[in-house]
């Protein structure tokens, strides 16, 4: 059975994500100002501080307070740079304005997917040499995640958090109610089956009214759970056809005949959003899904945290010993055309220190890039995040540093529907997405 972590309650959450932003906060009321700026962080009238702006793409209120904290603290903590920042930007955003020459100094970009795309269209600088000056200890950081920031042994950027590590997540009492273990779930995907079949109900006319087990991950962290194997850097090639792959979309497809498509799609289409006030969990819509991290923070802000069990994520049945999620990680860049260029990166130098780094995922519930952020006890008190950072050991990384990283993974999206839906066998479907995807690298590569 699947390793379970003991319950936590609500105390448990709003100590974990109200320390890591009262940290921040008391440092920044503590804080003297230094000249040429006000008490908020704001330069004064005749200052000199060097305006450098930031955005990143965040819409969730929620997430907000350890972010703010954060980046004010910069403003405080010195006086050459004044960092200006706005939530609320997507990439279309950055896109046009680095078209019109007047992009954001800095940008955290929180789609792992476009990141090889904007190196390759030389939308975001190369950052080689000031990583190779700076002062940071690359020994600190995940190695697979600054290997994917890089591309042909250049940086394009740093990692800040994690783009998700797989966690199950159960409702208790509705295992409890089915005469399961609340305490521990099956670590085999067909043996989670079973349960979901004892928990999922039906209506009298067989539609779903909730079911048993959401696989839910993406197209690309869902073949990490079958070690899959995403491309093959020796020979530049993408590899949607790796076995791994091929089980996991076959995987998926035979859930969807299992329950039914039609069935499947009626009930999808009805589910609220796992990140709405309706999460499926609390509303038992679903009994045990799959997800990330960062899932418990919702959970404890839309619910009761402690009605819920998580560990973790079941393997395919015989294969205990493989990865039980994906890493990737979710970069800051510098846009090309950035008016402080040198100023940016101070900030990102800032950022990737160990006690912000620690703050930021503390509070967003996300898996740091350093390893020493356990050093800051609002990180390391935390329990899924202890629990996610152990499970980042053994991992399979997206390649999001590749080219055309954003184009495979909308094939793999395309396909996989395809797949679930019985249009297509697994072998026909991810042979279609490198048919389509690799001649685009190629011609990136300047092979075609």
């Amino acid at each position: 059975m699947a390793q379970s972590s003991r319950s936590l309650t609500r105390r448990d959450f709003l100590r974990v994500t109200g320390i890591a932003a009262g940290l921040v906060l008391t440092a920044c009321q503590a804080a003297v100002p230094p000249a040429g700026q006000t008490a908020t962080g704001q330069p004064a009238a005749g200052g000199e501080a060097i305006t450098v702006t930031y955005w990143d793409p965040n819409t969730t209120e929620e997430q907000n307070p350890p972010l703010d904290t954060t980046y004010a603290h910069f403003n405080e903590t010195q006086q050459k740079y004044h960092v200006d920042f706005t939530h609320g930007k997507d990439e279309p955003a950055v896109l046009a304005a680095v078209a019109a020459g007047s992009p954001p100094d800095v940008y955290w970009r929180w789609n792992v997917n476009g990141y090889g795309s904007w190196i390759n269209k030389g939308v975001v600088q190369d950052l080689t040499d000031y990583v190779q000056s700076s002062k940071l200890d690359l020994k600190q950081f995940v190695p697979i995640s600054l290997e994917i920031m890089k591309w042909r042994d250049k940086y394009y950027g740093m990692p800040l958090t994690s783009a998700g590590i797989g966690v199950m997540f159960w409702h208790k009492k509705l295992l409890d109610e089915a005469g399961l273990d609340s305490k521990a779930i099956p670590d085999s995907l067909d043996d989670l089956m079973d349960w979901s079949d004892k928990l999922t109900v039906k209506d009298g006319s067989g539609n779903i009214t909730r079911l048993g087990f959401h696989p839910r991950l993406g197209q690309v962290e869902w073949p990490a759970i079958f070690n899959a194997k995403f491309w093959d850097p020796a020979g530049e090639k993408i590899t949607p056809t790796d076995p791994g792959m091929i089980a996991a979309f076959e995987w998926e497809a035979n859930w969807y005949k299992h329950y039914g498509v039609d069935n499947i799609d009626r009930f999808l289409a009805g589910l609220p959003d796992y990140y709405s006030s309706a999460q499926p969990l609390c509303t038992q819509n679903v009994a045990m899904h799959g997800g990330y991290e960062w899932d418990y923070l919702y959970l404890g802000l839309k619910c009761q945290i402690d009605e819920f069990g998580w560990g973790k994520f079941a393997h395919p049945a015989g294969h205990a010993d493989y990865p039980t999620c994906s890493q990737g990680a979710i970069p800051l860049v510098i846009p090309t055309g950035a008016a402080q260029s040198e100023g940016g990166w101070a900030f990102i130098e800032y950022l990737e220190s160990y006690e912000a780094t620690a703050t930021i995922s503390a509070g967003l519930v996300n898996v740091a890039q350093r390893l020493d952020a356990v050093k800051l006890p609002a990180y390391s008190d935390n329990p899924i995040l202890k629990f996610a950072s152990e499970q980042s050991t053994n991992v399979v990384a997206w390649p999001s540093n590749i080219p055309v990283a954003a184009e495979y993974a909308t094939e793999l999206g395309k396909a996989r529907d395809l797949i679930a839906h019985g249009k297509v066998s697994a072998q026909d479907g991810l042979q279609a997405v490198y048919d389509q995807v690799q001649p685009l690298l190629d011609k990136a590569l300047g092979k075609a």
